[in-house]
């Protein structure tokens, strides 16, 4: 007979335990195996299953569809289980096999043993590709983690199949245990418990208890994987995760993560425990999208953070034309899921389908901030406002580009910031109740127009609309710095911190509070909680190092900026750690960088002591508008000019 190759869900099975017992009693380890075999056959046949052949202690199974081989694993778990002679372990997994003479091959049937080795004794494992299947067949499932397979060259993401019936998996082994064993056993527990008992306090001081404080309506949308042929299509997944939080967090009464916090999980293997945790929320929104050609396939779960169980699992599917009716769905369905209610759905009247792909786009590569990055989403947005002009969404993500380039000094500060001016004010006259436009209205006038008062009275309009944006109460706190008012600033930027944990710029904005403050032992403790979320977080070491200098610690200080992540920041930091005025550094430093940071220069030169520079740079960052003469009151690198 030929080769022929087809879909299969492939199920692996063996007896935990089977050949240490062989070694034992080998009559009971034969007692074991026929017992398995009675288990196992007549459930496979009954889902339309068959035997492909037996491995030892091992079964190897073949099912037409993905629900039956889950249903028959189920089936023969529950009957081991009140058997209680023995526990198995199983995987599943689904994909394209080759057949040939009774027999099958493939990576899939190497990856479904592959995922029966990963289990835990009592547990059936299943991939990605089963779960995304069995979406809305009722079956409970808890994420178990992303091992390395062996002679699997991605990593996969498996879960755990919560089974009805079995309060918790049997443990290594439910097999008779000789009484050599259990003593060894005993000794072995005391010894762990006597450990664990002298560290127990030191550590509970580390660590809080799962769920503590933590409110019951509270979620995070974690980033949906891109299941898509084309990995180019990572943008698209991304995007959909992010358009979903966003309509989330307009849900009267849910704490919502933001993005930065949810998306650091991204292609990191993190349990749903340990992620509810680092964010404080109960629940997180996971999936996957299929994208192919017009039509969209979205799996997305609720899983409880308290025990890692999906507790709702759907599966949506539209075309493209009916983007936002689906985002408006899944939604909908997620706030009825936590008893409350989307108020904001979409305007589902008509979608341009190009020009809202490009936006997705355009957010992926602005996300990334560096300059070549930020240059292809302006292009992608510039794109999708030619084809729909009138969307006010569009203007503010087009003007927070051009915010982004002038403060980057990507391009001219004030060039950049008049076309961020321009697009903020068309993103409120077309989307009078979106927050976005005055989110960067007020950034405008912080950093370029030094306008106070008109920053506090968008950012008062931004906060009615949403009480709760993360850009809004972060500009409240920069304009509490601005004022002098630290412990105000404080208040904002901590909420922001509550709402997107895990988002660096609000350490560094916080740590700067403490710093102006005076309190230096909290300074120091933000800032390395900063490094602590981002390594490479540009500032991060030049904040530290400032703050060793104020303290007269210039070896530490030096050791800091020497650890400066972007080059230009190194450069001014180690100027700055210099005992003796560096004359040959500064006038380099002058020279390169005269034009684009004069607020900087007159840093340097206030901090070792030449004041009338200091005075002659302030004037020309004046002139230019320097956006760093945001912090100018009480600068601590200031002080000999204050």
């Amino acid at each position: 007979m030929g080769q022929t190759r087809h879909l299969a869900a492939i199920l692996f099975t063996d007896i935990v335990g089977y050949t240490a017992l062989m070694g034992r009693d080998e009559q009971q380890a034969f007692s074991f195996l026929e017992q398995n075999r009675e288990l196992h056959r007549p459930v496979i046949t009954r889902y339309n299953g068959r035997i492909v052949k037996e491995l030892g202690d091992g079964i190897m199974a073949s099912f037409q569809t993905v629900s039956d081989a889950v249903q028959a694993a189920i089936e023969i778990m529950q009957a081991c289980y009140h058997l209680g002679a023995f526990s198995l372990r199983m995987g599943i997994h689904h994909g394209e096999v080759v057949s040939e003479d009774d027999d099958l091959f493939g990576d899939a049937v190497n990856i479904a043993a592959r995922i029966q080795s990963a289990a835990s004794p009592g547990q059936l494992w299943i991939s990605e590709s089963v779960q995304v299947n069995i979406a809305n067949k009722g079956i409970a499932t808890r994420f178990a983690g992303t091992p390395r397979l062996k002679n699997v060259k991605e990593p996969l993401r498996l879960y755990q199949v919560v089974i009805p019936g079995i309060k918790a998996p049997a443990g290594g082994t439910r097999m008779p245990i000789h009484t050599g064993t259990m003593r060894r056993w005993m000794v072995t527990t005391a010894i762990l418990l006597v450990i664990i008992a002298a560290g127990y306090f030191g550590y509970t001081k580390l660590v809080a208890p799962p769920g503590k404080n933590i409110p019951s309506k509270s979620i995070a949308v974690l980033p949906f994987r891109n299941l898509s042929n084309d990995r180019e299509q990572e943008y698209f997944s991304d995007g959909l995760s992010e358009e979903l939080l966003n309509m989330l967090s307009k849900v009267k009464g849910l704490k919502v993560t933001g993005r930065s916090s949810a998306f650091f999980f991204k292609n990191k293997n993190e349990d749903p425990q340990t992620i509810g945790e680092k964010l404080g929320v109960a629940h997180l929104l996971d999936g996957s999208v299929r994208r192919s050609g017009n039509q969209v396939r979205i799996m997305v779960q609720l899983i409880s953070t308290r025990d890692g169980t999906s507790t709702w699992t759907r599966t949506f599917e539209k075309t493209m034309n009916d983007i936002f009716a689906l985002q408006d769905e899944i939604a909908t369905s997620v706030a009825g899921e936590l008893e409350l209610k989307l108020i904001q759905p979409h305007d589902t009247t008509e979608v341009n389908v190009t020009a809202y792909d490009l936006m997705l786009q355009g957010t992926y590569y602005l996300n990334k901030l560096d300059q070549e990055n930020v240059e292809k989403a302006l292009d992608a947005y510039q794109r999708a406002l030619s084809l729909d002009s009138s969307s006010g969404r569009l203007w503010g993500m087009l003007g927070g580009v051009y915010a982004r380039q002038a403060w980057q000094n990507y391009i001219d500060q004030d060039k950049g910031y008049e076309m961020a001016r321009v697009a903020a004010m068309k993103a409120i006259r077309m989307s009078p109740d979106d927050a976005a436009g005055y989110s960067l209205l007020s950034a405008v006038k912080l950093y370029h127009d030094f306008d106070w008062a008109g920053a506090e009275a968008a950012l008062q309009q931004g906060l009615k609309l949403e009480p709760e944006n993360i850009g809004i109460l972060k500009n409240m706190g920069v304009l509490e710095q601005v004022r002098g008012q630290w412990k105000k600033a404080l208040v904002y930027t901590n909420k922001a911190i509550t709402l997107d944990p895990l988002r660096p710029i609000l350490y560094s904005d916080a740590g700067a509070c403490h710093t102006y403050l005076g309190d230096y032992a909290k300074a120091e403790a933000t800032y390395r909680k900063l490094l602590q979320v981002d390594p490479r977080f540009q500032r991060a070491h030049l904040y530290l190092g400032r703050l060793y200098l104020l303290q007269n610690k210039y070896d530490r200080a030096l050791e800091e900026m020497e650890q400066e992540n972007m080059p230009f920041f190194k450069t001014f930091g180690l100027l700055l750690a210099e005992k003796k005025m560096p004359r040959q550094g500064l006038q380099d430093f002058i020279a390169k960088y005269q034009h684009q940071w004069p607020y900087l220069i007159a840093e340097l030169c206030a901090w070792h002591g030449d004041r009338e520079a200091a005075f002659v740079w302030l004037e020309r960052a004046i002139a230019k508008k320097d956006a760093w003469l945001t912090w100018i009151k009480g600068d601590p690198l200031l002080k000999s000019i204050h």
